[in-house]
């Protein structure tokens, strides 16, 4: 029989006190027969109500020391998230109450050596390391992305998967622009919906981080169908790639104007396409600093900014303070700019923030969003039922060109 590691546990899943209170290898054994059938986590009603019991599982083959359950609800903090083991059982878990609508990615490291990752920084190669013993759960029938999965996930439904499966109905090409700007070259990914325009003005999203589509998340199939489906006007997307994230991203006006003069001017050149006033520049992640310095900066060519799990705890390293992003733009004149805030309740967890001497993405995001209120800056604000989950930001996209772009607002 397995060995026990702890038989006095505060089990609150109903599934799994059946088990504990009655231990035996036919017990696991149809424990685990049903979870293999079904997939981990257990998801469960115990009358909280607009909430459900995640339980997460590990089914223990060698001896182990430890599991721990990252991301999602977990957050990164390596000891607090330890999963415990019902004794006699090989049965390792850990259990959080989430609302009902949640979606989420996740990971679990088996014999996790319990040190942060973070503490690694800026040795990249030692945080590599580190991190290689994060692995998918291997009982979740929920990986992503489809073709390559690196996270397991939560609230994942079908059109999440196949999305991406669904041929464009425009028309896309992908071409290398050089920046006399910032010195170097790199990719661009431009789309063309179908029927346009091409006698009037179209409005442009410029997509930071462009080499996240399609797999993590399918920008141009989920533009491509708001478009079919009428509940947003056609707009053109440029897909820029990024070289240096952090330099480019972090307040860089060299990269604003790069997006705002040379990149438009050379797709108004290369397609007769006439860019009208009222574009949107995306960023997601780190991207969303990139994409509100710019909006505000340039509101003419940018009128519009869509960030989305922004780390607006973020500061340059010749400023002292967190939140510079926030900073700036409360001692800076309003701009006519319209920006697009959604972050999710679950980034509300400080340890990678901890390495900037900021607060959790969740705070810094609310932070920002009184800035504006203060400031007369015309946003919307929205928080998801995620972390910071590429597995949402699709879902915020799409929110956040019904908010700019949506057929409803001009009819």
């Amino acid at each position: 029989m397995w060995e026990g590691v702890d038989d006095l546990l505060d089990i609150q899943s109903p599934r799994l006190k059946e088990v504990a209170d009655n231990v035996s290898a036919k017990s696991v054994g149809d424990f685990w027969k049903g979870v293999h059938e079904t997939g981990s986590p257990l998801i469960e009603d115990i009358n909280h109500q607009g909430q459900h019991l995640i339980t997460f599982l590990y089914q223990e083959v060698e001896p182990l020391d430890n599991v721990v359950v990252l991301l999602g609800p977990a957050g990164l903090d390596y000891a607090r998230n330890k999963m415990e083991k019902i004794a006699g059982t090989n049965i390792w878990f850990r259990s959080y109450l989430v609302h009902e609508d949640a979606k989420f990615q996740y990971l679990l490291s088996p014999n996790d050596p319990l040190t942060y990752p973070i503490d690694m920084l800026p040795d990249l190669e030692k945080l590599a390391e580190r991190e290689a013993g994060f692995i998918i759960d291997p009982l979740n029938k929920w990986p992503y992305p489809i073709n390559n999965p690196i996270v397991s996930t939560v609230g994942m439904d079908a059109n999440d998967l196949t999305i991406i499966k669904k041929s464009l109905k425009g028309t896309y090409e992908t071409f290398s622009i050089w920046s006399d700007e910032l010195k170097n070259k790199r990719k661009i990914g431009l789309y063309i919906p179908q029927h346009i325009d091409m006698n009037n003005t179209v409005e442009m999203l410029t997509f930071l981080d462009g080499e996240l589509n399609p797999d993590l998340i399918p920008a141009l199939n989920i533009i491509d169908a708001l478009i079919q489906a009428k509940q947003i006007k056609p707009i053109v997307v440029a897909l820029v790639d990024s070289i240096d994230r952090e330099k480019e991203m972090g307040c860089n006006q060299q990269f604003s104007n790069f997006l705002s003069n040379e990149l438009t001017a050379y797709i108004e050149e290369k397609t007769s396409i006439k860019l009208g006033h009222d574009n949107c520049i995306c960023g997601f992640s780190m991207g969303g600093i990139g994409a509100l310095y710019t909006a505000i900066n340039r509101t003419k060519v940018y009128k519009n900014a869509l960030m989305v799990s922004t780390p607006l705890y973020w500061s340059p390293q010749d400023y002292k303070e967190s939140e510079y992003l926030s900073w700036y733009i409360a001692h800076k004149q309003t701009k006519p700019a319209n920006i697009y805030i959604e972050c999710g309740k679950m980034e509300d967890h400080s340890e990678f923030q901890r390495f900037f001497g900021g607060t959790s993405n969740l705070l810094s995001n609310r932070h920002l969003r009184n800035v504006l209120i203060a400031k007369a800056y015309k946003h919307r604000y929205y928080e998801y039922e995620g972390g910071h989950d590429f597995i949402q930001w699709g879902d915020s996209l799409e929110r956040g060109l019904l908010y700019f772009y949506g057929i409803k607002k001009f009819t």
